[in-house]
């Protein structure tokens, strides 16, 4: 009877070890998609920080090209977005985010921008950190018989 104990006994040292190998290379097999979940899920939050400074900077940008000429709005560029510099391309119908290799998009109103000169921009980009003037001017172009409405967009300091 002790002969067939220590053969139950050898089984089951053989199937606890068959059960401990099978759960490592589960582990290490599951590892690196858990990897990739926790960096997605970090990369969403900040995506969504990003979402909504878009969101603000878009209304805020809809609502001066809405209102009458000479209106003006300031907005106050944060330092980071979810503890990443970036900076902030404002064109012609979108506002694009980019930082750490992310970029986000939102559409806007098609406006006209333009610099201090009323030259019209392609493009004008903001820098974390600053305070804009965005102001709604009536600019004379030579090219067409109306006068068309622009959005001159100047950083505080180079006033």
């Amino acid at each position: 009877m002790s002969l067939n104990l220590k053969d139950q006994q050898g089984q089951l040292n053989i199937e606890f070890l068959f059960c401990t190998l099978l759960t490592i290379i589960l582990l290490v097999t599951m590892a690196p998609y858990l990897n990739q979940n926790i960096s997605t899920n970090q990369n969403i939050g900040n995506n969504l920080e990003g979402r909504e400074f878009l969101n603000e900077l878009s209304d805020k940008i809809n609502q001066l090209n809405s209102n009458s000429y000479g209106n003006s709005k300031y907005i106050t560029i944060p330092e980071t977005i979810g503890n990443y510099n970036y900076f902030v391309t404002i064109r012609e119908n979108e506002i694009i985010l980019e930082y750490d290799s992310n970029k986000c998009k939102v559409k806007i109103n098609p406006i006209k921008i333009v610099d201090q000169n009323n030259k019209e921009l392609y493009e004008k980009r903001l820098f974390n950190g600053g305070t804009y003037k965005l102001s709604k001017k009536l600019i004379d172009s030579n090219d067409s018989i109306i006068n068309q409405s622009a959005i001159e967009i100047v950083r505080e300091n180079d006033r």
